[in-house]
């Protein structure tokens, strides 16, 4: 059985009692949050190219735009879950054994691919047009103890993914405003590449930790189905 990987982060946030506000609080504040401070990074330049600006003010929409992009990305995190994740680790994703990640500090599905396979043969209809996850957190959510600890993974992968998106957009700002330095000849251009590349970095690490919990928490997920189903069938 593969070691888990989340066992000190779960650690921490219990002795922190802190489960309620990861669950709640702490997905939204972390992408308001972290919207914010990426834009920060773009006041400086922005404050050169447009000189006749007070400081105040490029802090105030930095501010201002940092918490409607906040809400956008908290409220639009569930592409990652929905689409993009499935399309790498799903029933048919191109990111499963033995197709191999493209950098690697992303992680193989060969473990959830056992899992799931093993899991499959338990659900209540075999998985078709039917979603197997969606199958599987259903048999689990019946057993309240045994959810909450399933769900930890991908609670902290939920914090995590609400700064995908901010990431992705300061990146994509500042090639822009990168390019339109460069048309005007301003020398700023290069620091706003170099922003926009540090923006495209920040966003691939974070979809390493994203990739990691949402595989252990679906591989947890399996492994329980699986795991109750043989208990089930022990006692009759």
């Amino acid at each position: 059985m593969a070691a888990d990987r989340t066992t000190k982060a779960e650690t921490f946030v219990t002795r922190l009692g802190m489960w309620g506000a990861v669950r709640s609080l702490c997905p939204l504040a972390a992408a308001i949050l972290g919207s914010i401070a990426l834009l920060e990074t773009l006041a400086p330049s922005a404050a050169r190219l447009f000189p006749a600006l007070p400081s105040s003010t490029l802090h105030f929409f930095a501010v201002t735009i940092g918490l409607l992009l906040g809400l956008v990305a908290h409220y639009g995190a569930e592409f990652w879950d929905r689409v993009a994740f499935p399309a790498w680790y799903g029933m048919h994703g191109r990111w499963l054994a033995p197709r191999r990640p493209p950098l690697p500090f992303f992680p193989t599905g060969e473990e959830l691919k056992r899992a799931r396979e093993e899991a499959l043969q338990f659900l209540p209809r075999k998985p078709g047009t039917d979603d197997p996850d969606r199958e599987a957190v259903k048999l689990a959510r019946r057993q309240a103890e045994r959810w909450a600890r399933i769900e930890r993974p991908a609670l902290l992968a939920g914090v995590v993914r609400g700064l995908l998106w901010p990431a992705l957009f300061v990146a994509a700002l500042a090639a822009a405003a990168a390019l339109a330095a460069g048309l005007a000849g301003q020398r700023e251009a290069l620091r706003l590449l170099a922003v926009a590349a540090g923006g495209g970095v920040l966003a691939l690490l974070l979809l390493g930790p994203y990739t990691h919990l949402r595989l252990e928490y679906l591989t947890r997920l399996y492994r329980d189905v699986t795991g109750h189903a043989h208990k089930k069938r022990e006692r009759h």
